[in-house]
């Protein structure tokens, strides 16, 4: 059972979904990030911002081959949107939970299931607190940008992350991955 951070954030840490490369090597990525995951798990922010977009281009099919399958992929996974103001999407295979985002994935992870957590830097930090992720994967855009999230937060206390695997994409960014179980 894995709890995985998938993100895409720039070279000065930030993660608003303005600032990336949107190619198929970004599509790609995060394809085979969740392709054989159990479920995704999404902060309101993110799930208001990703679902309509790509509930239309699953629909529509109206993107790349890579757009479409990762189109696809996030509308027939199982979703989780932690929430008390959002509401799902219909036709997008999401349950709605109120409850403490850090009690559900204490409970899914007893159950062995491995977890995506959509881009959703605060539920993500929250999470990350918590001890209950185990790695980060993240494309690191070449951008660099003030505006958005950041990535880690001042109260955050990762002595170390542990570097994975590293792979450039022909846009320039890094695929970067960090396992985050032998954090200090």
């Amino acid at each position: 059972m894995t709890v995985t951070h998938l993100i895409n954030a720039t070279i000065g840490g930030r993660c608003g979904h303005e600032a990336v490369i949107a190619d198929d090597d970004l599509h790609i990525h995060a394809m085979q990030t969740i392709a054989d995951v159990d479920t995704l798990l999404f902060g309101a922010g993110t799930y208001r911002l990703l679902a309509p977009h790509w509930a239309e281009v699953a629909r529509e099919q109206s993107g790349t081959t890579a757009e479409n399958e990762f189109a696809t992929t996030l509308r027939d996974k199982p979703n989780i949107l932690f929430s008390s103001s959002s509401e799902p999407l219909e036709g997008w295979n999401t349950t709605l939970d109120t409850s403490d985002p850090l009690e559900r994935v204490r409970q899914l992870r007893g159950d062995n299931a491995d977890l995506v957590i959509q881009a959703s830097p605060r539920l993500a930090r929250s999470l990350r607190q918590a001890g209950l992720v185990d790695r980060l994967r993240l494309l690191l855009q070449p951008i660099v940008t003030s505006a958005g999230p950041e990535l880690f937060g001042p109260d955050e206390e990762i002595a170390q992350l542990s570097l994975t695997h590293a792979a450039p994409t022909g846009s320039g960014s890094v695929a970067l991955d960090y396992d985050l179980s032998k954090r200090g």
